[in-house]
């Protein structure tokens, strides 16, 4: 799969619609949850970024490393799984999420703010 180029400075919003995009195709998500989940987790940054409560989470989907070991994803094909990268954290998400029975049970399992992903996911269109 060719990989999802983003000019996005560490740190700082972009648009990675066609990372969701991609990646809800790639596993059924629909592409307005992973984009809720990013909102949700870190405000949609990019590059390494912990959650400052000492749980152990990192990067911009905030995967703890174990969880990343399972259900990480090279999403932008640089052949590198890395955890702080939006995009490889997008696919990550994805293949959690159907990794853990789809949306419902899927935000259930990754924990956080359901309703602020929800949310955040109906402003881009979702309606179920």
């Amino acid at each position: 799969m060719a990989g999802v180029a983003t000019n996005t400075p560490e740190g700082a919003p972009g648009s990675f619609d066609e990372a969701y995009k991609q990646a809800g195709a790639r596993y059924g998500i629909p592409w307005e949850i992973l984009y809720g989940l990013h909102y949700m987790e870190t405000g949609l940054r990019d590059g390494a970024i912990s959650s400052g409560y000492g749980t152990g989470a990192q990067g911009p989907l905030q995967f703890m490393p174990g969880t990343w070991a399972s259900y990480g994803v090279d999403g932008n094909g640089d052949g590198s799984a890395d955890i702080n990268n939006a995009v490889d954290a997008i696919f990550g998400a994805a293949n959690f999420l159907t990794a853990h029975g789809g949306v419902e049970q899927g935000l259930r399992s990754y924990g956080g703010d359901t309703q602020t992903a929800l949310n955040a996911a109906r402003s881009r269109g979702y309606s179920q």
